[in-house]
C-alpha cells in the first residue's frame, strides 16, 4: 500500500468517526430539551431519543415529547396578559374619573364653594393610586 492509500484510509476512519458522533449529538438533543425545561419525564425522553437511532421515528417522537409543555405555557402567558390588559384599563380609569374629580374640586375651590382640604384629599387620593395621573395632575391651583 502506497502512502497515498493510507492517508485515503485515514480521511475515510475519521469521517466515519466524524458523521458517528454527530448522529449521537443529534439523537442526544431531545434529552438536552427535557432537561433545560426541567420536564417531568427527562429520563424516559433521553432514552426514547437514544432509541431512535435504531427507529428513527422514535427520535421524533422524543423530540415533539420534550417540546409537549410548550403549548400549555403559551396558552397560560397568552391569559396572563389579558387579565394584565384588562386590570391596566381599570387602573386608567379610576384615575381618569379620580382625575375628574380633582378637576371639580379645584373649580370649586377657585368660585369658594369648598375648601383647601377638598382639594388635598382629593389630590391625595389621586396620587395614591398606581399609574396616577399625567400631567394635568400636577397644575397649579
Amino acid at each position: 500500500m502506497s502512502r497515498l492509500d493510507y492517508i485515503s484510509l485515514g480521511l475515510i476512519f475519521f469521517s466515519v468517526i466524524t458523521i458517528t458522533l454527530g448522529i449521537i449529538k443529534v439523537h442526544t438533543y431531545p434529552g438536552k430539551i427535557a432537561k433545560a425545561r426541567n420536564h417531568p419525564q427527562e429520563q424516559a425522553i433521553e432514552v426514547l431519543s437514544l432509541l431512535g437511532l435504531i427507529i428513527f421515528p422514535l427520535w421524533m417522537a422524543a423530540l415533539v415529547w420534550a417540546y409537549s409543555g410548550t403549548i400549555e405555557e403559551v396558552e397560560n402567558a397568552v391569559v396572563a396578559r389579558n387579565q394584565e390588559q384588562i386590570r391596566q384599563t381599570w387602573l386608567q380609569e379610576a384615575v381618569d374619573a379620580t382625575q375628574e374629580a380633582v378637576d371639580l374640586v379645584v373649580v370649586q375651590y377657585n368660585t369658594g364653594l369648598t375648601d383647601f382640604n377638598n382639594v388635598l384629599d382629593t389630590q391625595r387620593t389621586l396620587f395614591g393610586q398606581p399609574g396616577q395621573g399625567g400631567p394635568r395632575s400636577h397644575q397649579a391651583l
